[in-house]
């Protein structure tokens, strides 16, 4: 079994009061997990990219020690995909870690032809195929029919033996306690922001019941209807609270005998606790969910909140309450489902992942040496080639005198430096460095025709800026420059660990630019 000595990661999920707080609150269990054996040196570090998260959330990571990057693209496209690549790049991540129903199988596949491993979170099927490494789906309602379309190397982690834990939960294992007698305490949490307001809802359905104990409201610092909440509670009698971006979620649940939640991320908490609740939907991607909660026992289902009347809700809440033999059930079967192991198992599989298939030998061997005046043919042909000059920025056929006049200067040029790839014994390709009046040099690189699409791209960049450094006393920075259609050499330079300026205008056309600095 072969482990990685170091593995970090970057998180690529959003929080805010429309989307909810799920993906940001799952994503962190793992990243604990992952901090928690750097502090056993086994050196796992995180990092969370976010086009968007709410101010408390922000914070809660900052507490964790988790550092947040924020995302300047657009999210869930291919600008998104480009800047978390280049970013995993930048802090030396190993794993992608993407949660989030924007994020389709294009983002897979962008991320895993950069060399990244990546490990998908998904509810329902949303992204309809799948290149990821692993496919994380930790709902009791996950089925294997949904991941079909997967690559042969994708492995799936299906079930509640997945399911993701906050570190606090896990401090609790040994004092959960199966739930008997009658109901004194409800708890309320319907989700960090929710943003229907679901949660007055519930409320007043609770008072119609004439329910006389105390009751734990939980809201999310995001939640744009904190105000009129806390009014609501203060007009109940003064047996309700409301709890704002509660840390102590575990000793809030210990202490409730039944509650009332959406079928998300906290379903698997109220289980884990043992704690009987009453179950809805809120958001279409929660239905698949809640349904299987009541068929397998494991929760009581209202069906969608928007829908039930506050009659009918309070009608289930009455009968939850009365009904002690149900919620014993609820409870025991909720503790024997969820164990807390859920992100132990999600690392363990992260870390013994299959070897990627290795590199053929004439890749692996990949140098490059000096261009000569022998070498002007094989250039010549190669810059000749339809691919090469439609992605150049003079498309015209070069012709043969103008070539040997253009390959005599450049060598006779201290301030050019042409190499030659070569692997095995076969010249795969070249790569040209032009040092600037500024000192910087911009760079320039095509493969043999014969050698495109064998994962060389990269490989010679790399290779040719380590020579280039060796050989100069250039300042420092090298830039290239990539039409915008051309997302092989795009992709290949952010592999390379050159840093993406976005867009441009040069050469008459809108370009990428890239950079990399020297340190």
């Amino acid at each position: 079994m072969a482990y990685f000595p170091h593995m970090h990661a970057i998180f690529r999920a959003d929080a805010s009061v429309s989307a909810g707080t799920g993906h940001v609150m799952r994503c962190l269990a793992l990243a604990q997990r992952m901090n928690l054996d750097i502090r056993r040196n086994s050196g796992h570090d995180s990092v969370f990219v976010c086009a968007a998260i709410t101010p408390s959330l922000k914070n809660r990571l900052r507490v964790e020690n988790i550092e947040v990057a924020n995302l300047s693209a657009a999210p869930y496209g291919s600008d998104d995909a480009c800047e978390t690549a280049r970013l995993a790049k930048s802090f030396g991540a190993e794993w992608v870690v993407v949660d989030g129903y924007g994020f389709g199988s294009d983002y897979q596949d962008f991320l895993k032809q950069n060399g990244l491993r990546v490990i998908f979170l998904d509810d329902y099927g949303h992204a309809g195929s799948y290149s990821a490494d692993i496919i994380l789906n930790q709902n009791v309602s996950a089925r294997e029919e949904w991941y079909r379309k997967r690559d042969a190397s994708t492995r799936l982690l299906l079930g509640p033996d997945y399911v993701l834990l906050r570190r606090e939960f896990l401090e609790w294992r040994e004092k959960r306690i199966a739930r008997a007698g009658a109901v004194r305490h409800i708890l309320v949490t319907l989700g960090g922001a929710d943003h229907a307001n679901i949660t007055a809802k519930a409320l007043r359905a609770i008072a119609r019941t004439g329910f006389s104990g105390t009751i734990s409201v939980i809201i999310g610092g995001s939640n744009p209807h904190r105000s009129a909440l806390e009014a609501q509670a203060d007009s109940m009698d003064g047996n309700v609270r409301v709890v704002v971006d509660a840390l102590d979620m575990p000793a809030r649940m210990a202490e409730a005998d039944m509650a009332i939640s959406a079928a998300g991320t906290t379903s698997w908490e109220l289980l884990f606790m043992g704690v009987p609740f009453l179950t809805g939907s809120s958001a279409g991607n929660q239905t698949a969910v809640s349904e299987a909660l009541e068929q397998l026992g494991l929760a009581k289902n209202i069906g969608w909140y928007n829908d039930a009347t506050e009659n009918e809700l309070a009608g289930c809440i009455t009968g939850l309450i009365a009904d002690t033999e149900l919620r014993s059930a609820l409870s025991r079967k909720g503790l024997a489902t969820v164990d807390g192991n859920g992100a132990a198992r999600v690392l363990q599989a992260m870390l013994v992942m299959p070897a990627e298939i290795p590199a053929p030998a004439a890749i692996c061997a990949l140098t490059v040496r000096d261009a000569t005046m022998n070498d002007a043919r094989m250039l010549f042909d190669w810059a000749n080639d339809p691919f090469i000059r439609s992605s150049s920025f003079s498309p015209e056929p070069i012709p043969w005198k103008n070539h040997l006049e253009w390959m005599k200067r450049k060598l006779a040029d201290g301030r050019c430096r042409i190499y030659v790839g070569i692997a095995g014994n076969r010249a795969i390709g070249q790569i040209r460095f032009d040092v600037r009046d500024d000192g910087d040099a911009e760079i320039d690189v095509h493969l043999s025709p014969a050698e495109r699409g064998k994962g060389y791209g990269t490989r010679l960049i790399m290779e040719g800026v380590k020579r280039f450094f060796g050989k100069t006393s250039s300042g420092g920075t090298v830039h290239a420059l990539v039409k915008t259609g051309n997302a092989a050499s795009r992709n290949a330079f952010v592999k390379a660990g050159f840093e993406d300026l976005g867009k441009e205008a040069a050469h008459g056309t809108e370009v990428y630019h890239f950079v990399f600095r020297h340190p």
